[in-house]
């Protein structure tokens, strides 16, 4: 499964001050600094906000307890296995965040024909954070997409056209962890239209009505794009039906990624589960998995290892 863009999010955490925390050292503050004017163990108290190590939480008497990795959804049922998704969506024109509408999908969802089951829905705000409150994903295998589309749903139609972008990589649902930084692309249909202007006079165009069509993009292990990278098999083998747009997008005749990264290959030269890697000397790229199926971008990064 390919891995993320990896997005900065500001995360604000709050202690609620009408919890019953226990009374912290000597009445005069001033005489003390934190932790000891909490007392050992209570660096987390009202007085001294903040104080916990990284894997530790603030619990309800003020002490730090050990976070355990399954508590981002305590309240899922027996059997069940719940994950939230927060983060960002990014319109690929502007590269400013894109309110859309959001649906949550297996990854074989994203290549089979037809419209994909949706396992949960959410929107972007104006600034395209968003967040999926505890959702199931027991019977989820390899990882999770998101789709992106207009805030009511159009299919090709409207603003944006339907992408889906790989968020996740699991073996196996319980593998699965919540994420904050989850990072989903908005494709606007101008550009798609575009990009299947570009394409009328190549061997093999690109027709997103008929077949769709990969749109991915090549990054560092920061997630900057990544110039100068060519995209092959993972075993290695060149194919010619793999187009990088010009920095401007005006021409789709580059020999390699401009500065924008981005690659552009047509659903009709794209075998399902088919797995590209990216070249470049001095770079080692990890692999990412593709389908394509008729009405659907798919969105796959394809990123540098640390």
């Amino acid at each position: 499964m390919k891995k993320t863009l990896r997005v900065a999010l500001s995360v604000l955490v709050a202690l609620t001050i009408g919890l019953a925390f226990v009374h912290c050292g000597d009445d005069d503050p001033e005489e003390e600094t934190c932790p000891a004017l909490c007392g050992d163990g209570l660096e987390c108290c009202d007085a001294c906000p903040n104080e916990c190590d990284t894997g530790f939480i603030c619990n309800a008497a003020g002490a730090c307890e050990e976070e355990e990795e399954d508590t981002c959804c305590p309240d899922a049922p027996d059997g069940e296995i719940h994950i939230s998704v927060a983060g960002k969506v990014t319109d690929l024109g502007t590269q400013a965040g894109a309110a859309t509408w959001i649906g949550a999908i297996k990854p074989t969802s994203a290549i089979l024909p037809g419209d994909p089951p949706i396992l949960t829905t959410t929107a972007s705000d104006a600034d395209g954070l968003f967040s999926i409150d505890c959702f199931d994903i027991t019977d989820v295998t390899v990882g999770l997409v998101l789709i992106t589309d207009d805030t009511t749903p159009d299919g090709a139609a409207g603003d944006y056209f339907p992408t889906g972008t790989g968020v996740m990589g699991f073996a196996a649902a319980t593998d699965a962890v919540c994420s904050t930084t989850a990072a989903a692309m908005a494709v606007p249909n101008t550009l798609v239209a575009g990009i299947e202007a570009l394409s009328a006079g190549k061997t093999v165009p690109v027709s997103a009505a008929a077949d769709g069509f990969v749109l991915g993009m090549v990054v560092d292990a920061t997630g900057a794009q990544v110039e100068g990278a060519t995209i092959t098999l993972a075993d290695g083998t060149v194919f010619d039906e793999v187009y990088y747009p010009a920095a401007d997008m005006s021409n789709l005749d580059g020999v390699a990624t401009s500065a924008n990264g981005m690659y552009v290959i047509p659903g009709s030269a794209v075998t399902m589960m088919m797995e590209i890697i990216a070249n470049k000397d001095g770079m080692t790229f990890g692999s990412s998995t593709l389908g394509a199926k008729e009405n659907f971008c798919f969105f796959a990064i394809v990123q540098a290892a640390e």
